[in-house]
């Protein structure tokens, strides 16, 4: 590859389309993709939530499925083919790279600059409270989202944050937990707040439940910048010292069927990250191929299905019971990722208190 872009990194291509690069894991003539945003000229939405910019708008978002359909209907040159899967995937070809956004320049970048409208001005503060409280230096951080691009209300937008490196996450983790006790702290967890539930898809998984969840995430605050409540996400990233691209070592990944189960988690150092991997036991198949009984993995591509165990804990698993063939070894794992049963997919805590 003539350059190394990892989770959370974002391309544009020729057309506008600003595409999210998606996980550690790509085919060397390309990067797996989401598309995120497109300008207006080529894509507009009535949802509500999707313009961006200001004064005017110059882009809007895609949610849910919306911008793989609208590439793979429009764009069909952004796709990539993954021969493990034995398919092809919406990416974006290494000729058809026409920029790179990386978190990391444009936080810098804010730093550097004279002006800064409130928005900016609130994201350094917090970057300022994190570094001084959880120990970490500028270059442990990044921006996302429509600040990354420049096309944020400094009025209505969130403030969306990466953290880069296990061990700086789990410092911020313990931080932002202390934070969210203080009274004087600006900060607040997102998820004390009572949430009005929306749509919702998933079938096993109760609202209920994924409040529960998600509270003790800790990534997802809010900070009170003396006129609103602004919505914080910090999201971690993988550190380049931490992964290699496994995509030389595997030779092919297949379904082998719907699985049930009940498992303990025993490695829980990479449940931060997008996809999220839970090294596991199982400790009661319930109904699916007797092979997940061998099943040493879930892998899981949904963001509400991250940092939801921690080790030594027992979940409750349904998903894709995947055989992996690696250069060295055959092993077995549960993947919950964008699929025909999406709703029916789920990990969560097997007893859950309070």
């Amino acid at each position: 590859m003539s350059m190394r872009l990892r989770d959370r990194d974002y391309i544009v291509g020729a057309e506008g389309i600003i595409f999210r690069v998606l996980g550690y894991f790509h085919p060397p003539d390309g990067y797996i993709c989401e598309p995120e945003y497109a300008p207006k000229k080529i894509f507009t939405s009535k949802n509500p939530r999707a313009p961006r910019g200001y004064p005017e708008i110059s882009y809007f978002k895609f949610y849910g499925d919306e911008g793989l359909r609208f590439v793979e209907e429009n764009y069909p040159s952004y796709r990539l083919y993954v021969k493990p899967l034995k398919t092809y995937l919406v990416g974006v070809p290494n000729n058809l790279i026409a920029a790179v956004r990386k978190p990391q320049d444009r936080l810098a970048k804010i730093i550097e600059e004279g002006y800064r409208d409130k928005l900016l001005e609130d994201t350094l503060d917090i970057v300022e409270i994190v570094c001084e409280n959880a120990e970490l230096n500028l270059s442990n951080l990044g921006v996302f989202g429509s600040i990354l691009h420049g096309f944020h209300n400094p009025f209505l937008s969130d403030i969306d944050l990466i953290v880069y490196g296990s061990k700086n996450i789990v410092k911020l983790m313990e931080c932002l937990s202390e934070l969210y006790s203080r009274r004087d702290s600006p900060l607040r967890n997102e998820y004390d707040s009572p949430m009005e539930k929306t749509r919702w898809i998933f079938r096993n998984y109760s609202f209920k439940e994924y409040i529960f969840h998600e509270r003790r995430k800790m990534i997802y605050a809010k900070y009170w910048d003396g006129g609103r409540w602004v919505k914080v996400e910090f999201e971690p990233v993988r550190d380049y010292d931490e992964y290699h691209d496994e995509y030389i070592d595997v030779n092919s990944i297949d379904k082998i069927g719907w699985v049930k189960l009940e498992s303990i988690i025993v490695d829980d150092s990479g449940v931060y990250f997008m996809p999220a991997t839970y090294g596991v036991e199982v400790t009661k198949l319930i109904s699916g191929p007797k092979e997940a009984l061998e099943a040493s993995k879930i892998i899981s591509y949904i963001d509400e299905f991250r940092i939801q165990a921690w080790r030594d804990e027992e979940v409750y698993v349904e998903g894709m019971l995947e055989r992996v063939v690696r250069n060295d070894k055959v092993e077995y794992q549960i993947s919950i990722t964008y699929c025909d049963r999406y709703g029916d997919q789920v990990l969560k805590l097997k007893n859950i208190s309070g």
